[in-house]
């Protein structure tokens, strides 16, 4: 039996049976032998794809941070865009083709937290096919996804990826690039915020540009580095992703996400899950009343009108979760947003007329919040509406230095804080009673000698 056939049968016994010892493992899938089984689990373990602890196998998927559903203020609201815009067009391509489609795509994301670059590729994708036109046949998709294996001299392993169809995008190059715009660090992951914002201002580059690693073993933050510099890498790249951009608007209501998916719009953003979130009935997440799991950055595909609920494509079927994903208003409410709705050239000048770009810098490392709410470290771009005041403040990452907020209106093209270190003046040492009778004790001692 082929490796991939086993390990697909591991995934689906773990799916159903969630910690089970190799033993209870080995009588589910009895054509395999033990020894072989154990092999492949020791494989997928060291791959970062299962856990294996206390004599238990599991599956491992890595989660972001929490998202915080805060109002929008920094980012162009759909609403207010829409509103001002010429009626919904109907989409190039059917909800039942997407779906056809994206069941064909051969991917998963690895145990890894690049649920952004998965969800932001995705979201890319549709952006070109309404631009476009340009929709790859289910036969592309198929004969595309293959693993390719490069040793590269890494002593973990081969770096592995896998070929992606004409017309997708990288995730590496999304992921990647937006955890650099957020400042991020490992083992931090990205943010789908960061990803629309490298999308709108930096673009984006095919999937065979930059290709993304499956295993992190080894892996070089672009690929291929055929130079072995990141620097110079970016610089090939950048120019091919400056010729796809797309700007975006932002959506905390669920009726408004709702319709941009049905009308065939890229629809992009987070969801904190539930504790049973890879395999929920149906494949449904529904309200949980917190204990949350963790964040996760979906791409909206599709929508069921009967049920009224958001259809996302899943990043994990290949590491054994589902391939797809739904919820309805009550569960967007409480954990989702603000979703992000890719936006025509046409709609993007009316965005760019009713807001204004603020650029935000500060001398040391600081938290930018604007109106109390914590959008990110410096440096920071962020939209205004026009006739809007703002009170927009630096708090710096090191407590020596002091925090300055200032309000701006639509008049200020930048802010540059420079944050002063803190001069507090030292408290006078509050003395105790045996304190003060040593104090008395010494004194009268040195008075003694001095005669």
């Amino acid at each position: 039996m082929a490796f991939t056939e086993i390990r697909s049968q591991i995934y689906r016994v773990l799916k159903a049976h969630r910690g089970i010892s190799l033993d209870e493992l080995s009588k589910h899938l009895p054509d395999i032998e033990k020894t072989v089984l154990g092999t492949v689990v020791f494989q997928e373990v060291e791959r970062g794809y299962l856990i294996w602890e206390n004599g238990l196998i599991d599956i491992k998927i890595i989660l972001g941070p929490l998202t915080r559903k805060d109002k929008i203020a920094p980012l162009w609201r759909h609403k207010e865009i829409i509103q001002r815009a010429a009626p919904e067009k109907p989409s190039v391509i059917s909800q039942k083709t997407i779906k056809t489609l994206l069941d064909a795509l051969f991917w998963w994301q690895g145990g890894r937290p690049s649920c952004v670059g998965f969800g932001g590729s995705l979201y890319k994708w549709r952006l070109y096919i309404e631009a476009t036109g340009d929709i790859p046949t289910i036969e592309e998709i198929k004969a595309a996804g293959k693993i390719i294996e490069i040793d590269i001299g890494c002593t973990a392993g081969k770096f592995k990826y896998i070929t992606q169809p004409r017309t997708f995008w990288s995730m590496q190059w999304l992921y990647d690039r937006s955890r650099k715009f957020g400042g991020a660090t490992f083992p931090a992951g990205s943010d789908t915020t960061w990803c629309a914002k490298v999308i709108a201002l930096e673009g984006a580059v095919p999937a065979d540009a930059c290709i993304t690693s499956i295993t992190g073993l080894c892996a070089p933050e672009l690929w291929p580095m055929v130079d072995g510099s990141y620097e110079k890498t970016l610089a090939k790249l950048a120019p091919i992703a400056a010729e796809h951009k797309n700007k975006f608007a932002a959506s905390n209501n669920f009726n408004e996400v709702f319709n941009a998916v049905k009308n065939g719009r890229a629809v992009f953003g987070p969801v904190n899950l539930p504790p049973e979130y890879l395999n929920p009935p149906g494949g449904r997440w529904r309200s949980y009343g917190g204990g949350s799991a963790g964040g996760h950055a979906v791409a909206a595909m599709l929508v069921d009108e009967i049920e009224r609920l958001i259809i996302t494509r899943g990043s994990w079927d290949g590491d054994g979760g589902e391939k797809w994903y739904s919820f309805d208003e009550r569960f967007f409410d409480e954990n989702a947003g603000p979703f992000l709705i890719g936006l025509t050239q046409e709609e993007a000048k009316i965005g760019e007329s009713l807001y204004k770009s603020l650029t935000i810098t500060t001398n040391v490392p600081a938290m930018i919040t604007v109106d109390g709410v914590a959008i990110g470290n410096s440096p920071q771009k962020i939209a205004r509406e026009i006739g809007k005041t703002y009170m927009i403040s630096a708090v710096p990452d090191d407590p020596k230095y002091a925090s300055q907020m200032v309000t701006v209106d639509d008049g200020v093209k930048e802010l540059i804080f420079t944050l002063e270190p803190l001069t507090v003046p030292i408290p006078p040492v509050k003395k105790g009673f045996w304190a003060l009778l040593i104090e008395a004790a010494f004194e009268f001692i040195k008075a003694i000698f001095r005669r």
